[in-house]
């Protein structure tokens, strides 16, 4: 292949990794289906109306998580992420001011984060789970943020096929809609509000 070839390749790669707006390490690779949803239109959703399902894990202080952390809020924004993922690390910020500012409207919402990488097929990694305190720490983040136990993993988060991936869910635990990539704080109040009117 000549050289003007292989950056033209090059390119149109980096571009489709911009655009996307996430990050997929080879290990999360999997088929995706793309629909339209209520909220919003958007081309990179997952299929919804499905339940959530099992949650596990801890959260980043050692406490253990479970499916009742939906119960009492209309809505939760649960985001995927990665410690490898920029476009996760750069939108935390403004999804933190939107946690902030919703819990001060007293609206029934919640906002919990994943770190997807610090869960191994082994357990949790150590090294990783320190990284992901740091950066909770770091960012200052009010919202709770835990790392998935195997059910979850094995659940869930089973389809993710890239970070961040975001899930709405309602009280029951129902998968309202699914959204992969990073948006701004606009598009994640747009949202927000499409599901809590």
């Amino acid at each position: 292949m000549r050289d003007d070839k292989k950056v033209l390749l090059l390119a149109g790669i980096m571009a489709f990794v911009l655009f996307s707006g996430g990050c997929r390490p080879k290990e999360m690779e999997t088929e995706k289906t793309i629909v339209s949803t209520k909220a919003h239109q958007s081309e990179t959703v997952m299929p919804e109306e499905r339940n959530f399902g099992i949650v596990d894990g801890v959260d980043f202080t050692g406490n253990e998580m479970s499916e009742d952390i939906f119960t009492g809020y209309d809505l939760t924004l649960v985001n995927v992420w990665a410690t490898f993922c920029n476009p996760c690390l750069e939108e935390m910020p403004d999804l933190n001011e939107i946690y902030g500012e919703y819990t001060k409207t007293g609206k029934s919402f919640q906002m919990v984060g994943v770190c997807m990488d610090a869960m191994t097929l082994t357990g949790i990694d150590e090294s990783i789970f320190n990284s992901a305190k740091e950066i909770e720490k770091t960012l200052n983040l009010s919202y709770l943020n835990i790392v998935p136990g195997e059910a979850l993993m094995s659940g869930a988060l089973a389809g993710v096929i890239a970070v961040p991936t975001t899930f709405f869910v309602d009280s029951n635990g129902n998968i309202m809609d699914t959204v992969i990539g990073s948006r701004s704080k606009e598009a994640w109040i747009e949202i927000i509000d499409g599901f809590l009117e």
